[in-house]
């Protein structure tokens, strides 16, 4: 594994591991939307300690996404709005507080005590001669301590010519490793502020992608209640029609029983009437036959 790669690993690696240290967190408090807030927004912040803008973004991004899949049922788009903003405001300050100051870069610090090449004549002035007559001039090899000034004796005396050229041309190379410094510094930041619009416009979409997937679940769970409220009402339908076809039926069939019984009644009555006729006609049959014995009996 490369330095490149190990440091890479261990930017983003601290900041997964702060959110899951955050997350589980947050499973021990109440789930409030401050608490829930303040404890990503302090993660968050850590990760930018050494992971700077990128582990700071990871930090941010992962937590948006374990606030609005862990809490759904408390966290809104105007929390994580908050935690979003919160979380920019102490990564900026986290990555401003612990960017490095400017160092004398090692290249330049070789480059500064490295021999210097000056003219061999003595009387050459490096303040009034040309580029060209500079460069066409004989060299010869000199230390960077011959530059430096006398002590407080020999102040009277004025340094030779060539170690004031000497002395130019080192206050140049230091001018432009600064103004280098400075460029990269300006490029480092310009970066940093692209990834961090980057980052932003990354998050704004998860949160624009969150809040269609709460939308998406709200509608979803309305067409789940509508649904079982009509299938209840069809239920409820379906048991009142039940009931009153079987009260119906139970009507009619006590309307057939009555129907039944009454003809029964009629039958029996008919029969009734019936045996009353037979036995009437059989006792008139009996007197009109003792009647005739008698008549018979008295002719005689």
């Amino acid at each position: 594994m490369t330095e490149q790669t190990r440091r890479s690993v261990l930017r983003y690696g601290i900041a997964i591991d702060l959110v899951i240290l955050a997350a589980g967190v947050t499973m021990l408090l109440p789930p409030t939307p401050a608490v829930l807030i303040a404890v990503f927004t302090v993660a968050s912040s850590l990760g930018a300690v050494r992971g700077g803008w990128r582990g700071g973004a990871v930090a941010i991004f992962l937590s948006l996404f374990a606030l609005g899949l862990m809490f759904p049922e408390v966290i809104r788009p105007s929390h994580l709005a908050t935690y979003m903003g919160l979380a920019m405001i102490g990564a900026a300050a986290v990555v401003a507080a612990t960017r490095p100051k400017f160092v004398m870069q090692p290249a330049a610090l070789a480059a500064a005590a490295a021999p210097i090449a000056v003219p061999s004549d003595p009387e050459f002035d490096g303040a009034d001669a040309e580029p060209e007559t500079f460069a066409e001039k004989p060299l010869q090899r000199g230390s960077v301590s011959a530059l430096h000034l006398h002590d407080a004796t020999s102040e009277s005396h004025p340094a030779p010519s060539r170690n004031k050229g000497a002395m130019r041309r080192r206050a140049k190379e230091e001018a432009k490793a600064r103004r280098q410094a400075e460029e990269e510094q300006r490029v480092a930041a310009a970066r940093a502020k692209r990834e961090a619009e980057v980052a932003r416009q990354r998050v704004e979409m998860e949160v624009a992608r969150v809040e269609r997937e709460r939308l998406a679940t709200e509608r979803r769970d309305a067409e789940r209640r509508a649904a079982e409220e009509a299938r209840d009402r069809a239920e409820a339908e379906r048991i009142r029609v039940s009931k009153e076809l079987e009260e119906r039926i139970a009507r009619e069939r006590e309307e057939a029983r009555l129907e039944q019984e009454r003809v029964e009644a009629e039958r029996l009555a008919a029969e009734a009437a019936l045996v009353a006729a037979t036995e009437e006609r059989e006792r008139v049959a009996r007197e009109l036959e003792a009647q005739l014995a008698r008549e018979r009996a008295e002719a005689e």
